[in-house]
């Protein structure tokens, strides 16, 4: 199957898992079929390839409205990016109240494989948000409490965190998808350094502050509900700021 006919395939997919009117479970299934139909298609690319040198690494900025929730935002475009062979970096700016925001997210990889981080980490915010206002909708004043809030978002992505450190475990088994994971990480990292340039110094971030353990074990349990479907994924790898 040729890759636009399986782009094609994922786009629906990934349509019924962005569907407000899809149940949970059809928008879980759905984007688990995605993303292991794109790993599949990855996996026979890189087989294929007689040159796996021959890659373009591109950089594609994704610009966030003000949202207090777009530090958690970056904190999963950066899980989801490097389960798909993939680097993430975050942007910030200067608010009108004088704080420094995180304002977009960079994501560095092959083509192919940002247009699938890209895709599912969409996916999966959209999902995380539908889960995180049906378990406000049943708690008393959570929609009004930053602490509730940031502490499901905070549990959500670090359920989802630990299960990507499991398949990569699971990766590093298969000589295949070890040699793909290693070597396009080696690709991207020394693409980042030759072309792109990090702030030297780290500036004050407004970044979430309180959380409740009782949304964090919410957030635990519905990052733990979400679909993945992972079959690689990369290595952990620390955060940069971009200018």
């Amino acid at each position: 199957m040729d890759t636009e006919r399986i782009m094609e395939r994922v786009r629906r997919l990934l349509a019924i898992a962005n569907d407000p009117a899809a149940s949970d479970n059809e928008q879980r299934i759905a984007l688990e079929q995605a993303q292991r139909l794109m790993d599949r298609h990855a996996i026979e690319e890189w087989q294929l390839e007689e040159d796996h040198d021959a890659i373009e690494i591109i950089n594609r900025m994704i610009h966030l409205e003000a949202n207090p929730c777009n530090w958690y935002m970056a904190e999963l475009a950066n899980i989801v990016a490097l389960g798909n062979r993939c680097r993430a970096s975050y942007g910030w700016r200067r608010a009108g109240n004088g704080r420094n925001v995180v304002c977009s997210i960079s994501i560095y990889g092959a083509r192919s494989d940002v247009d699938k981080t890209e895709a599912i980490w969409t996916a999966m915010e959209t999902s995380r948000a539908a889960m995180w206002r049906e378990r406000a909708r049943t708690t008393p004043h959570a929609k009004a409490n930053a602490a509730w809030r940031n502490g499901y978002y905070r549990g959500f992505q670090e359920e989802i965190a630990r299960r990507y450190e499991i398949l990569r475990r699971e990766m590093e088994s298969d000589g295949t998808g070890r040699e793909l994971v290693t070597v396009r990480a080696s690709q991207v990292d020394r693409w980042i350094e030759d072309h792109v340039t990090f702030s030297d110094s780290r500036p004050k971030l407004s970044k979430p502050t309180g959380s409740s353990q009782s949304a964090y074990r919410h957030g635990r349990q519905d990052g733990a509900r979400q679909a993945i479907g992972l079959k690689e994924t990369g290595k952990a790898a620390d955060w940069a700021l971009e200018k």
